[in-house]
């Protein structure tokens, strides 16, 4: 009874979180504070779930350059984990079906982040243009390439969409390892796991300007292998 009473403690803590800072993303979208808003939101989220973070390769990151973070997804804390510690801003790059989510997805439609439509060829491709564009003019995007979340933490095939926005917008890409995140809240369990989550920002891969279909292949299986050595040894 008392764990389940201390699991919809944070559960309303959670949402309550959301609608506050979701009012504050709102009334800053498109303005610099939004990131402010958008770190301090992933921060609360990491104090109310009472995980650690262990980082690593943070110096990796330079705040006078933009890049193409590239992360494996296994759980909704993903997003505000990464909120937390990328310490630069950046967009992240969302599947349009997320604004279906009552008050969380007009937050997201009313935010600087950038809506993918996996349903429509030509919506998904003004996208990536878009974030191409984002990228050249220095702003930083998120993705994850998996494309939708790992049900048992093993990462799962990629997508192109990241690698060829690599490859269009000659930026680094930065390969970002989480480990640990789907023992939070596994499915159907009514107890948040605490503990430590760690988190890897690895080196910069530089890439050449409009780089061929087979080295976007290369590259994505480069990265797919460093993620996934890195979540097996971990």
């Amino acid at each position: 009874m008392l764990k389940r009473l201390k699991f919809y403690k944070k559960i309303l803590q959670i949402v309550l979180s959301v609608i506050e800072y979701g009012i504050k993303s709102i009334l800053s979208s498109h303005k610099p504070e939004f990131y402010n808003v958008a770190r301090n939101w992933g921060k609360r989220m990491v104090e109310i779930a009472s995980i650690q973070l262990d980082i690593h390769g943070i110096d990796n990151i330079k705040s006078d350059e933009n890049y193409i973070f590239v992360a494996n997804h296994s759980s909704l804390f993903d997003i505000p984990i990464l909120q937390a510690t990328i310490p630069i801003p950046f967009r992240i790059m969302y599947k349009k079906e997320l604004e279906k989510v009552p008050f969380f997805g007009l937050v997201l439609k009313k935010s600087p982040y950038i809506v993918i439509d996996r349903d429509e060829s030509k919506n998904a491709m003004e996208s990536l243009n878009q974030a191409i564009t984002a990228i050249k003019t220095g702003t930083s995007v998120l993705i994850y390439p998996e494309g939708t979340r790992s049900k048992d933490g093993k990462l799962q095939e990629f997508k192109r969409g990241a690698f060829f926005m690599a490859s269009r917008a000659a930026k680094p890409i930065v390969p970002v390892t989480i480990i640990g995140t789907s023992k939070i809240l596994p499915k159907g369990s009514l107890e948040f796991n605490e503990g430590v989550i760690k988190i890897i920002f690895n080196p910069p891969i530089e890439i050449q300007n409009n780089i061929n279909r087979i080295q976007e292949k290369e590259l994505m299986s480069n990265i797919h292998n460093i993620l996934k050595t890195q979540l097996e040894n971990n």
